[in-house]
């Protein structure tokens, strides 16, 4: 059975949180690169959710995700206004610099930032 356009997108927010919530298991175990990932996976699902809320397009692959989420906050002043600069801070910080910073306080930091993200997308997606 095919799901339709809403249970598509609650799904992938779904598994947004799912990701976020695995990060936060791992950073509690110590795990920092792997929780750094994931929660970088979940930033990625919940701007794929809202580029899918708001355009009904489906993304696949980081690159066109960018492109579409640029093109997504030209058009939609309060996607750039609340989330945009956040979601550029969260792909430098959690998908490279962050493995390389001695503060293990800043990571974790940047990582439990990861449900807030989520939840604005969710907000802006009208969810």
């Amino acid at each position: 059975m095919d799901m339709n356009k809403g249970q598509k997108i609650e799904a992938i927010f779904n598994e947004a949180e799912s990701l976020y919530n695995e990060a936060i298991g791992m950073l509690k175990e110590g795990k920092i690169r792997d929780a750094t990932k994931r929660a970088w996976t979940s930033t990625v699902k919940a701007t794929s959710a809202l580029i899918l809320a708001k355009t009904g397009i489906e993304i696949d692959g980081l690159k066109r995700l960018i492109v579409a989420f640029r093109q997504l906050s030209r058009k939609d002043k309060e996607v750039e206004k609340r989330i945009k600069d956040r979601f550029f801070t969260q792909q430098q910080f959690l998908s490279g610099c962050c493995t390389y910073i001695d503060s293990r306080e800043q990571v974790e930091e940047k990582i439990k930032e990861t449900i807030e993200y989520i939840k604005e997308a969710r907000r802006l997606a009208g969810r």
